[in-house]
C-alpha cells in the first residue's frame, strides 16, 4: 500500500524541496532586472515556509481523511488530488486572498505590511520585521486558500475517481506510486506554482 512517511517517502520529500529551490534559483538567474540577493532570499523564504506548511497539512489531511478504496487506504490518491488542485486553481485563489488581505491591512492600517517584496533599506536586521509581517499575511492567505480547497475536494467525489484513474498505472508497485505522487507530479506542478507565486510575492 501507499506509504508517505516511511524512510523512502521522506527521502522523496527532501528531493522535492531541493528541486523547488533549484527552480527558483534558475528563475532568479533569468529575471530582469535581478532582485538583490537579500530581497530574493526573503521572498523565497516566504514561499518555502508557506509551501512547507501546506505540504504538512496535505499529509495530515491525506492520513486523516482518506477512505479505504479497493482494500487499502488511498493516501496517494488523496495527496495526488491535493497537489493537483493546490498548484492550479489554488494559485489563483491564493492570489485573491493575498491581495484582499494586503489591501485590508493597508486600508485599516494593520501591521504596516507595506508593499509585498518591499522590506525597507538594509541592514538585514531592519528588514526582518517587515518580512515577518508580510509572512504572517501570506500564511493566513495560504490557510484560507487551503480551507476553501479542502471544502471543494471533500464535496467533489468525481475528483477521487479521477485521481484513482490517473495513478492506477502505479498501483502494482508502491514505491513507483510514491515517486510519481510525491516527486514527479509535484515537481512539475510545484515548479509552475513556485514560478507564479514568486511573481505574486516579489
Amino acid at each position: 500500500s501507499c506509504e508517505l512517511l516511511d524512510g523512502f517517502g521522506i527521502l522523496i520529500q527532501f528531493l522535492l524541496a531541493f528541486t523547488a529551490l533549484i527552480t527558483l534559483i534558475y528563475k532568479r538567474a533569468k529575471e530582469t532586472p535581478q532582485r538583490p540577493l537579500q530581497i530574493w532570499a526573503l521572498d523565497v523564504s516566504k514561499q518555502f515556509v508557506g509551501a512547507g506548511m501546506i505540504h504538512f497539512i496535505n499529509l495530515g489531511i491525506s492520513y486523516s481523511a482518506s477512505k479505504p478504496t479497493s482494500g487499502h487506504t488511498s493516501l496517494c490518491t488523496f495527496y495526488f488530488i491535493n497537489v493537483g488542485i493546490d498548484t492550479t486553481f489554488g494559485v489563483l485563489l491564493l492570489w485573491c486572498w493575498f491581495t484582499l488581505l494586503m489591501n485590508a491591512c493597508e486600508k485599516c492600517r494593520l501591521l504596516h505590511v507595506g508593499e509585498t517584496g518591499d522590506y525597507g533599506p538594509p541592514p538585514l536586521s531592519r528588514m526582518v520585521w517587515p518580512w515577518m509581517r508580510q509572512m504572517a499575511v501570506f500564511l493566513l492567505a495560504e490557510i484560507l486558500t487551503k480551507a476553501c480547497l479542502y471544502g471543494i475536494v471533500i464535496n467533489s467525489p468525481w475528483l477521487f475517481w479521477l485521481g484513482e484513474l490517473c495513478i492506477s498505472w502505479t498501483q502494482y508497485d508502491p514505491k513507483i506510486q510514491v515517486v510519481f505522487v510525491m516527486l514527479i507530479f509535484p515537481l512539475i506542478m510545484n515548479a509552475i506554482q513556485f514560478w507564479l507565486t514568486d511573481i505574486i510575492l516579489k
